[in-house]
């Protein structure tokens, strides 16, 4: 799935820019509202930074400029997708989602002047933080493309992931740089497309897959939990002008379960990926709840409303309890048990 477009020069971002608001080890941030946003996610941008700069050996102590735009700002940049980097003044602006995605743009640059379309992308898409899975067109049909609205990022970025997986990650840092495919790889772009096509898995995990707290076990098959959802937990998410929330984790068997929220809005129960998936699963939706990629066009996380009690049918697996509400500093209780097979 497309999530983004890379803006290169200075097209579509103007200025005015929003006042910075936040300075954390890695970046300055700017918001275009007036929302709190929670240390949490202050620390995940930072982590995430952290995170592209071993894999590209691009260490700096720079910080990344970084301007975000509520989701129904007038004044975000006009980039054809969630937000944009700024090639030329070294910013990114951008929507919540897409941070991660223009992270790994923004420390590219510190050795990339002038990047090279599908490995620019590519290497955005499979270090953003989220899994990848197979796309819809062969790699070699993409590798010379230079408009990013034909670009299949989904193809692009599972290709790159593939080569981290199977490779030398640190041989992709030569090959964003402009060097030949051949002389880093030993093999053509088109004797690794092969390969990719002959032995790719449907989809990668994560980096760090549903690394969350867990939602503590108060009896046996039974999960229980009274939540603040705030900034003062260390947990909390806000300023994003659409969640305010805390995620847990859990693990589950196969079976009915009854799930309860008091108070908030309600809560989405949305299934991990753990592991690398070698085939499309049989079914993209397990029962009531998706248990798919999560950057699948089909992981919709539904929100089962507070005040009632729903009972869901899941599968096997990890799943992240995502407690969710439209106000900040409110008490929410969410209560999951096992009520059948």
């Amino acid at each position: 799935m497309v999530l983004v477009a890379c803006c290169v020069g200075a097209q579509g971002c103007a200025e005015p820019l929003p006042p910075i608001r936040y300075v954390t080890e890695k970046a300055l941030i700017g918001t275009d509202f007036d929302e709190e946003v929670c240390p949490s996610q202050l620390e995940a941008i930072d982590e995430q930074i952290r995170f592209v700069e071993g894999m590209l050996d691009a260490a700096s102590d720079e910080k990344i400029e970084i301007y975000v735009y509520s989701i129904d700002s007038e004044s975000l940049p006009s980039c054809d997708g969630f937000g944009c980097y700024d090639y030329e003044r070294d910013i990114i602006q951008t929507l919540w989602p897409a941070i991660g995605h223009e992270v790994v743009h923004a420390v590219e640059a510190r050795f990339v002047a002038r990047p090279i379309r599908f490995w620019s992308e590519g290497i955005a898409v499979a270090l953003d933080g989220r899994g990848t899975h197979e796309g819809w067109s062969p790699v070699i049909d993409n590798v010379g493309v230079t408009d990013y609205r034909e670009l299949d990022y989904a193809t692009t970025g599972h290709f790159v992931r593939w080569l981290l997986e199977n490779e030398d990650p640190a041989l992709i840092k030569p090959v964003l740089k402009g060097e030949s495919v051949e002389a880093v790889y030993g093999r053509s772009i088109e004797t690794l497309a092969a390969e990719y096509e002959a032995e790719h898995p449907f989809a990668y995990p994560p980096w760090s897959p549903c690394d969350y707290r867990a939602l503590p076990s108060v009896e046996p098959e039974r999960w229980a939990e009274t939540i603040e959802i705030s900034c003062d937990n260390p947990d909390g998410t806000a300023g994003e002008n659409y969640r305010r929330s805390v995620v847990r984790s859990v693990e589950l068997s196969a079976g009915r379960y009854a799930l309860e929220t008091i108070g908030g809005s309600g809560t989405r129960i949305v299934g991990c990926q753990m592991d690398v998936w070698e085939e499309a699963p049989p079914e993209l939706a397990n029962g009531d709840v998706p248990n798919e990629v999560e950057n699948s066009q089909t992981a919709v996380g539904l929100l089962f409303a507070s005040g009632q009690v729903h009972e869901l049918a899941l599968t096997d697996g990890t799943y992240k309890v995502v407690v969710a509400t439209l106000e900040l500093e409110e008490q929410v209780s969410v209560e999951l048990r096992r009520v059948g097979d």
